[in-house]
């Protein structure tokens, strides 16, 4: 008979296709640890701490969500203090205080994650009084750099502020170029990874007090920023979220409200899949145990409460870190290669 010559490479690649689907999925390195409490009325400077719970996993980035978007208002948000060893933060530090004469919910998450964490920078600054009575003259600012060739993946403040504390900006900074290393002055869209962190407080009350600023910085590679911007009107609240790109997680985030201290920022954390619309922190389960952790965040969410006449911008920023490559079953490898040799003719 004439000589044939089978179709191997639809047979191995429909095999292939078989174990694609059988195979289990491969295990993210990424995923949040989420919690919820109830603020009791006029209970004021209360901070919440969370962690990874497994003491090999670094927490990168956290975040906060209110039921009340209309009334409360976050004070603090970012890593705790390192402790001796591997240069991680070992606690993500939420604060807020609550003004209503009923309890009020918070949601609030850390994002964990084993990436080669190179350095948490760690920085104190003063927020002076505010004896004029008017924020905008006693405005504090700092900023802090990751060590060269490293990124900042987040950052943020924490400290025993007062319940009058205003947080109007805690976001990545890129570069040392000050007319474009704000998220202010971030156009929309895709931006470099970040290479530091800013905050900017106001006291409100007459008396001064002292914050740490922290960031997490990492030597890793492929790290992207999403910046999206918004305007709230007076009287309202805007929310504003930033989606990172296919086959990216977000491991931090920030807001940059910087244009008046009378936007309040409501909401600063991580934001989830859904369908058919992203879902917010507040919508997902508490976490229990590291058997059943929150799910890798998509995104990054910020709610912003405009307390001023005239209306106001305001940018949030997402940053986006490569997902861990799923590695082939090694039935599927040895497949592909199979596929990749030349087939014989075969002949009777």
């Amino acid at each position: 008979m004439a000589a044939v010559s089978r179709p191997w490479s639809v047979l191995v690649a429909f095999t292939v296709l078989l174990g694609v689907v059988a195979a289990p999925p491969a295990e993210a390195d990424y995923f949040t640890v989420i919690s919820e409490v109830e603020v009791g009325a006029f209970q004021s400077a209360a901070y919440w701490p969370i962690g990874c719970i497994d003491p090999a996993t670094p927490e990168l980035g956290g975040g906060f969500d209110f039921a009340d978007l209309d009334t409360m208002t976050g004070t603090t948000n970012g890593p705790g203090s390192p402790l001796a060893g591997p240069p991680v933060a070992r606690v993500w530090y939420v604060g807020t205080s609550n003004p209503n004469d009923t309890p009020r919910t918070i949601k609030y998450a850390a994002t964990c994650g084993d990436l080669p964490i190179v350095a948490v920078t760690e920085e104190v600054f003063s927020v002076p009084a505010d004896i004029s009575g008017t924020p905008e003259d006693e405005l504090a600012s700092d900023s802090s750099l990751c060590p060269l060739g490293t990124v900042a993946l987040s950052g943020g403040v924490s400290g025993d502020g007062p319940v009058s504390a205003l947080m109007i900006v805690s976001a990545p900074t890129f570069g040392m170029n000050p007319l474009t290393s704000s998220l202010a002055s971030r156009a929309d869209g895709e931006n470099p990874a970040p290479s530091g962190w800013e905050v900017q407080y106001a006291a409100g009350v007459n008396v001064p007090f002292d914050h740490w600023l922290r960031v997490t910085c990492a030597d890793f590679e492929d790290v992207v920023t999403i910046v999206e911007s918004d305007v709230v009107n007076p009287g309202e609240v805007e929310t504003r979220s930033a989606s990172c790109p296919s086959g990216k997680v977000a491991v931090g985030g920030g807001v940059d409200a910087a244009v008046s201290t009378k936007l309040r920022v409501a909401a600063n954390g991580p934001l989830f899949f859904g369908f058919p619309l992203p879902e917010r922190l507040l919508s997902q389960e508490n976490t229990v145990s590291l058997d059943d952790p929150g799910p890798a965040p998509i995104g990054w969410r910020v709610a912003v409460r405009n307390q001023g006449s005239e209306a106001r911008a305001f940018k949030v920023a997402a940053i986006c870190a490569p997902e861990p490559a799923a590695a082939a079953p090694a039935a599927c490898a040895a497949l592909l290669a199979l596929a990749a040799r030349r087939p014989k003719r075969l002949s009777r």
